[in-house]
């Protein structure tokens, strides 16, 4: 499995799955494929649920995932197109949010969104963007 930040200038590309908790929002994440390299799973993942192309791409972490021989790897993408055609069957909600906007939501103030929990890796990728200890490739 990949976990996905994509990102556009100051951005970070947040999506909500159909039947998540209302105003929970991630990272868009996805399978590699048997034969695939991860670069080309992000990039795959990505344009099919989102349209984003996506160039430059860079390993942040990891974390074990609870299926066997299964893990979930972290990487940052940087987006080449920013219009976002969300495909229905795998995306309910996709947008860019700002990296102070993030913050917000991280804190727990902003009144209609929230993340993944603390033991998740998108809220860790998340935290180290919004603080600037993860940079774009």
């Amino acid at each position: 499995m990949v976990i996905l930040l994509i990102v556009l200038d100051d951005q970070a590309l947040l999506i909500r799955k159909p039947g998540a908790t209302p105003g929970r929002f991630s990272l868009p994440a996805g399978f590699v494929e048997p034969g695939e390299t991860i670069e080309d799973a992000v990039r795959r993942e990505i344009k099919e649920g989102t349209g984003i192309d996506v160039g430059d791409i860079g390993y942040i972490g990891s974390q074990p995932w609870p299926f066997p021989g299964n893990l979930m790897i972290g990487c940052i993408g940087v987006a080449e197109t920013a219009e976002i055609k969300p495909n229905p069957e795998t995306i309910e909600s996709a947008q860019w949010i700002s990296r102070a906007k993030v913050q917000v939501i991280l804190e727990g103030k902003h009144p209609r969104m929230t993340l993944p929990g603390s033991d998740a890796l998108a809220r860790a990728i998340l935290i180290d963007w919004s603080n600037g200890d993860v940079a774009a490739p």
